[in-house]
Order: C-alpha cells, then sequence, then structure tokens
C-alpha cells in the first residue's frame, strides 16, 4: 500500500508541474500520465490502480486533459491566469 502512495504522489506532482508548463490549460492526458509513470520506472498496471483512486476529472467541457480533485485545484489558483 505504500508502494501506491508513492505512485500517486508522483502523479500528482506531475499534475502540479502541468500548470507551470501550460498555465492556461493545465492538466495532463491519461497518456501523458502514463508516459509519465513509465518514466519514473512505474509499471502500467500500478498507474492504472492509482488512477481510479484519484479522483482525476476533466479540466473542462470536451477537454482530454485530466486534473486533480477540486481541493487541491483550489490550492493552484495562484497559478493560474485570471480574467478581468
Amino acid at each position: 500500500m505504500m508502494h501506491l502512495q508513492k505512485v500517486k504522489k508522483f502523479i500528482a506532482e506531475a499534475l502540479e508541474c502541468s500548470v507551470f508548463i501550460r498555465p492556461r490549460e493545465p492538466g495532463l492526458t491519461f497518456a501523458e500520465i502514463k508516459e509519465i509513470g513509465d518514466r519514473g520506472g512505474y509499471r502500467e498496471g500500478e498507474i492504472g490502480d492509482v488512477f481510479v483512486t484519484m479522483g482525476l476529472h476533466s479540466m473542462g467541457r470536451g477537454s482530454k486533459l485530466l486534473g486533480p480533485e477540486q481541493q487541491t485545484l483550489i490550492t493552484w489558483k495562484f497559478f493560474l491566469p485570471e480574467t478581468p
């Protein structure tokens, strides 16, 4: 179980990094999450097991980008651009 917590933390940090890469469109696709996990040394099954427990959701209507649960998005608020 502790190992899956490490995988979950790894994916959460990757999602957070996406704010810096694409501040107007943060989030990652499932394929990107799998690729990042693979590069981090995690197996596809480990990524899939954690993926279903993370509460990820679409970052917008019609978007393939996935983001974290609402509570985490609130902490990103100061990274995201605001429109007047």
